[in-house]
């Protein structure tokens, strides 16, 4: 079988094109290549069955992208976005000293790939619970629902 590398990008801006990863494609047809939110490739309302069916993703280190991921409990290559607040090269960080993802600091030379997706294949990704998504949104919706409490008690709603 052939294993399914998807590119997974999005809006917040990234040097990576379509035509870098067609040539990553065409270099190494030993893997079935897919993208999502890479410039000039396709978007879909829903990238979750094409998370799910990855075997490994490269990605940015945006808190969403690494949530989903985390979340399907999948290899990943996390390649750090320059932002203002560096907020991705911190996830990124995090992301390599629990060892939860293969990290690089740049895109690498292509010739990297095999060695790199060979290496996230290798990942021991039940250490993803470490990210804590099982019950995300009930925690998520319980603290909305406790500031709104304390809003309505003390006035300020």
């Amino acid at each position: 079988e052939i294993p399914a590398v998807l590119v997974l990008h999005g809006a917040g801006g990234s040097t990576l094109r379509l035509d870098t990863v067609n040539g990553w494609q065409q270099q190494y047809p030993e893997y079935r290549w897919r993208t999502l939110g890479v410039g000039g490739g396709p978007w879909v309302g829903d990238p979750w069955p094409d998370i799910c069916a990855a075997d490994v993703i490269i990605a940015h280190a945006g808190q969403n992208c690494v949530a989903d991921i985390a979340a399907a409990g999948k290899p990943a290559i996390i390649i750090g976005q320059s932002r203002p607040f560096d907020e991705q090269a911190v996830t990124a960080r995090n992301l390599s000293r629990a060892g939860l993802a293969i990290v690089l600091d740049d895109w690498p030379d292509p010739g990297a790939w095999p060695e790199l997706i060979d290496s996230a294949r290798r990942l021991d990704v039940s250490r993803w619970t470490r990210w804590q998504t099982a019950g995300a949104g009930a925690r998520a919706a319980q603290a909305v629902a406790d500031v709104a409490r304390h809003c309505a008690l003390d006035g300020s709603a």
